[in-house]
């Protein structure tokens, strides 16, 4: 009825959108004046809204489910009327259904997305039948992703409480009837292993890409759609997931084979007990955080509402390390500065440069009593060319005893051959050189030339 845009229903409800359409009612959001709130508004059926039966025992049953509250349910506010309109209000979600995810992805969905939404229905539906409520309509379009990430069920009892009315069987036969258990398309009562089934379901719809075990194709009867999928339930197995998905382990598919199981009985006993089972088995397939669909490549398929991008620690290493190395480099490279200082200033002290060291002479010096003369053969200048034995060494800073009877004495030091401050003397010393010239001593008569004898 897309005349109700922008009427106000009850003066309260103001209608601003059609969302969509469902075998039970036109589903509207519509903007609460009291709630200053969008909330979502279904607008049953007009055979519905005429049945006195179904509005009747709907509003009693509307209680309970006001009650319902939980984390992963849609909340349920309850029937109002307008005249010859009828309509159940709840919370409006922003987001997408499970339905619509399968239809995108257009491949099995990864065991990690799986089980994001197996934990939160479970755990809902887990509440809902400890409060002897059970759902009678999960499938992926009663299964919705908000905006925000949050997984939540949505229509809670409405497929049941339906059941009472007059136009019931054709309401069953719109469009859910391929998630409904053997027992519940019977018109039996309802369990909490009922709801298993329409899980077992859903399951293999996630784990396939799209595909329902039991479509009523493999029948060979003239019926109606509901009739041949009733008579696959009832006759032939399950066809297992692989067929679609080569991926699926033993463990999976056994999961899914129990929840399909005819006799309610031998089907999971709970919610819990199921999510247990099918974690367990992911986590031995060690797939836990990735697909393990590696036969087509699902693993490689990010979901739609998993947060994405880099975390903070990873951006952090991502500099870390290199800060670390120049640090290390630094450090070294002022080391190695210190180091090589250290050297030169050694080196320096153990080979000392003497001012003008080649025009020491072996001269006497000025005092009569300390005064001595060398033979020109062991005077050293600048341009004397001395070969030596490493064994022998004289430095021109030698010294000479001041008394003259004694021989001077001469201290070894050991220097570098190549430094220009020392001259070396030997036996075999070849020193060429041109004399210069002596002063004359005072009138003291001049002491016995000194001679240097090897050590």
């Amino acid at each position: 009825m897309s005349n109700l845009i922008g009427q106000t229903l009850l003066k309260r409800y103001r209608v601003d959108e059609f969302i969509g359409r469902g075998a039970m009612a036109d589903v509207y959001r519509v903007w609460d004046d009291q709630r200053a709130a969008f909330l979502a508004m279904k607008l049953l059926r007009e055979d519905l809204a005429m049945d006195t039966i179904f509005l009747r025992r709907f509003r009693r049953e509307a209680q309970a489910l006001a009650q319902l509250q939980h984390p992963h349910i849609v909340r349920f506010y309850g029937l109002e009327e307008d005249e010859l309109l009828a309509f159940i209000l709840m919370d409006y979600v922003d987001g997408t259904t499970l339905q619509q995810e399968i239809r995108v992805a257009r491949r099995p969905l990864p065991l990690s997305r799986v089980l994001e939404v197996f934990r939160p229905v479970c755990s809902a539906l887990h509440f809902a039948h400890r409060q002897n409520m059970i759902h009678c309509d999960i499938k992926p379009s009663n299964i919705m992703t908000h905006a925000n990430g949050t997984i939540l069920v949505t229509d809670f009892g409405l497929a049941h409480m339906s059941d009472t009315a007059a136009t019931s069987a054709l309401l069953l036969g719109g469009g859910t009837f391929g998630y409904m258990a053997p027992e519940q398309a019977r018109g039996e009562k309802p369990t909490v292993r009922t709801d298993i089934y329409a899980l077992g379901i859903v399951l293999f719809e996630m784990l396939t890409g799209g595909e329902r075990p039991f479509t009523g194709e493999a029948s060979d009867r003239v019926g109606t759609a509901r009739e041949n999928v009733l008579w696959e339930q009832l006759n032939v197995a399950p066809p297992s997931p692989r067929r679609w998905n080569p991926g699926v382990d033993d463990r999976l598919e056994q999961i899914v084979q129990k929840c399909l199981v005819v006799s309610p009985s031998m089907r999971f006993a709970s919610a819990l007990e199921l999510l247990d089972a099918l974690e367990s088995a992911v986590q031995i397939d060690g797939a836990l955080a990735a697909a393990p669909l590696v036969a087509l490549k699902a693993a490689s398929t990010a979901s739609p509402i998993a947060p994405s991008g880099q975390s903070i620690k990873a951006r952090r290493r991502s500099w870390s390390l290199p800060l670390t190395i120049g640090l290390v480099a630094l450090i070294a490279l002022l080391a190695g500065f210190i180091i090589s200082d250290r050297l030169n200033s050694a080196t320096v002290r153990e080979a000392p440069v003497v001012p003008n060291a080649g025009a020491i002479t072996a001269s006497p010096t000025s005092s009569p009593t300390a005064t001595s003369t060398s033979t020109p053969s062991a005077t050293a200048t600048a341009t004397a060319t001395n070969t030596a034995t490493p064994t022998f060494t004289a430095t021109a800073t030698a010294t000479f005893t001041s008394t003259p009877t004694r021989r001077p004495t001469r201290r070894p030091q050991t220097s570098t051959p190549t430094s220009t401050a020392e001259a070396t003397a030997s036996p075999t010393v070849e020193a060429t050189a041109t004399p210069l010239p002596t002063e004359r001593p005072a009138p003291n008569p001049p002491p016995p030339p000194a001679t240097i004898a090897p050590p």
